[in-house]
């Protein structure tokens, strides 16, 4: 299970990638993220997997509850 409630990601700059985010996914539901280039996805999906700490450089406000060891991850560049 995974869910995220009220995620709010910015930059160290100030920039808002994502406002007030939330949903949650059931075990076999998949989730596709789309967006143009530089709105937050890479960074939510990093979030989610916890593949590093965003938190070096990014502003993160929200709860993610999540199972990491179930959750799979595909960049679009290895």
């Amino acid at each position: 299970m995974l869910v995220l409630k009220n995620i709010t990601i910015q930059t160290l700059k100030g920039r808002t990638l994502l406002h007030d985010c939330s949903f949650s996914l059931n075990k076999n539901d998949r989730l596709a993220i789309i967006g143009e280039e530089g709105n937050g996805k890479s960074t939510l999906c990093k979030l989610i997997v916890g593949v590093e700490d965003i938190r070096k450089n990014f502003i993160v406000s929200g709860t993610v509850v999540s199972d990491h060891q179930r959750l799979g991850y595909l960049p679009q560049t290895l």
